[in-house]
């Protein structure tokens, strides 16, 4: 930067497809349209030292911030996932904080515009647990993150109908199958609120129906190994007992 204002004046500006070209102080400097908006340069005006710093900062990061733009605009992009990109083109820290802050000052890269436009998305199939786990990862503030759960939805109708369509799909018995479905719920982030009042609206079929239907299924696979089709039935989380029980009065092997 030079010594006096009069040393930061635009000599020259060139326009390319996406990119302009300032000449000042005998440098070339690229900048991308977004940058050259707000500056507003034109041929001869008189750049403050602000300014110029920018000017610089922005030419340093033009390849990979210009990239960045439509990611940075709708919200989906965290202050420290920007930094990230350009700290891995291995721009200087200076120039980097020079643009997050001028960034910043134009009104984007607010967490609370990033929260809210994840937490539409999380809201739909996802538990709050999820969301926290997921803002702590793009290094969200705590105090923005702890805003936002306490206005977070789970979404109890999904977790309804997801849990639906799981039991209906398992040929376990109830009690693994209650057990699977609470791990899978938990695994998406739900809360074991939201998790248990939904399990009580559940209607399983009856265990015993479901047990003689694995157990015809299993007996023509095994038809000569009884202890096999017992054990293949435990592992499904079917009470010995009530296997050998359902078993002996169905008369599936001769004693």
């Amino acid at each position: 930067i030079g010594g006096n204002m009069n040393a930061n004046n635009i000599k020259k500006i060139k326009v390319l497809k996406n990119k302009y070209i300032l000449f000042i102080n005998g440098n070339e400097y690229p900048i991308d349209s977004y940058f050259y908006e707000c500056l507003l340069p034109y041929n001869n005006k008189v750049l403050e030292v602000k300014d110029m710093l920018n000017v610089i900062a922005f030419s340093s990061c033009n390849e990979v911030i210009s990239k960045l733009y439509k990611k940075i605009f709708a919200h989906e992009l965290s202050t420290y996932e920007v930094k990230a990109k350009l700290k891995s083109k291995e721009i200087s820290e200076e120039h980097i904080n020079l643009v997050i802050s001028f960034l910043k000052s134009e009104g984007h890269l607010k967490e609370e515009d990033f929260i809210n436009h994840y937490k539409e998305i999380y809201q739909y199939k996802k538990g709050y647990k999820a969301f926290k786990i997921f803002l702590e990862s793009k290094h969200i503030s705590d105090y923005s993150i702890n805003k936002a759960l306490l206005s977070y939805n789970e979404n109890e109708e999904y977790v309804y109908e997801y849990a639906n369509k799981f039991i209906k799909s398992k040929t376990n018995s109830n009690k693994m199958i209650k057990a699977k479905l609470i791990a899978s719920l938990t695994n998406k982030g739900f809360s074991n609120e939201v998790i248990n009042k939904v399990i009580d609206k559940l209607e399983f079929d009856d265990d015993i129906i479901n047990l003689k239907k694995e157990i015809v299924k299993y007996v023509k696979k095994y038809p000569d190994d009884k202890y096999k089709v017992i054990s293949k039935l435990a592992s499904k989380g079917y009470n010995v007992n009530k296997i050998k029980k359902v078993m002996e009065e169905g008369m599936y092997f001769e004693n």
